[in-house]
């Protein structure tokens, strides 16, 4: 099953805002959370919801071919590098972090095969002991999940 095309998102901060989660989820149309929620930055705690977001819809980030949408992936975590030893899980009851990140290469080969599936590619991880978080996704669309949701920004011809 291949879809249509796909969407990129990218989003950089600290741990701490990824918190707060009413700014992740979407509110009823019309009130004042639900524009609070448009205009987030935030990853969304439902991944199929980004495309609500019609205003982070980016050109340059809309893709009808697969291995172009996994070469951003791939670009943006070089640009963004995992910090040493992060799998992108954060520490639990004090624990630290699980050593050793999967790596690139398995990152690219299942995003790629989850996306032409019809499963969206999320890569979060921290990027310093600080708690900087990098969260980036190609989003199907049509949503398999969410079908009801249209398209924030159909690809260039």
């Amino acid at each position: 099953m291949t879809l249509g095309h796909w969407h990129g998102y990218l989003w950089t901060g600290s741990s701490k805002e990824l918190k707060d989660e009413s700014l992740r989820r979407p509110s009823a149309p019309g009130t004042p959370q639900a524009q609070e929620f448009l205009r987030s930055s935030l990853p969304p705690m439902r991944l199929g919801h980004y495309l609500l977001r019609r205003n982070a819809a980016s050109a340059d980030l809309t893709w009808t071919d697969v291995d172009e949408a996994i070469d951003w992936m791939a670009a943006t975590y070089k640009s963004h590098p995992p910090m040493e030893g992060d799998v992108g899980f954060p520490a639990v009851n004090g624990a630290p972090p699980m050593a050793g990140d999967v790596g690139l290469d398995a990152r690219r080969a299942t995003s790629r095969d989850g996306l032409i599936n019809g499963v969206d590619a999320y890569w979060q991880y921290y990027t310093n002991p600080n708690g900087g978080v990098v969260a980036y996704a190609a989003i199907c669309c049509p949503h398999t999940h969410l079908p009801d949701i249209p398209c924030p920004l159909p690809p260039r011809p």
